[in-house]
């Protein structure tokens, strides 16, 4: 079950890469009215349209990080 979340951590975090990478509207460019329930929306009204990219990209790092580290401390500690 472990491996599950590792791997759903790394999708999430390359989606993330990609969708700030190909400017998915939803994701970088989110209306400002829903900032009271979006987070990606509020980030936007808050540090403006630039600094929702840089936030995305960083989190999109750091999921991706941890899934891939994750699973090769997974794979490694299988190996004991």
């Amino acid at each position: 079950m472990y491996i599950f979340i590792l791997i759903f951590i790394s999708f999430v975090g390359a989606t993330l890469l990609f969708g700030a990478f190909k400017q998915w509207q939803w994701l970088v460019n989110p209306p400002t009215e829903w900032a009271w329930f979006y987070s990606q929306s509020f980030i936007k009204k808050v540090f403006g349209k630039k600094g929702l990219l840089i936030y995305t990209y960083l989190i999109g790092f750091l999921f991706l990080a941890v899934g891939i580290a994750g699973i090769v401390f997974f794979i490694f500690r299988l190996n004991e």
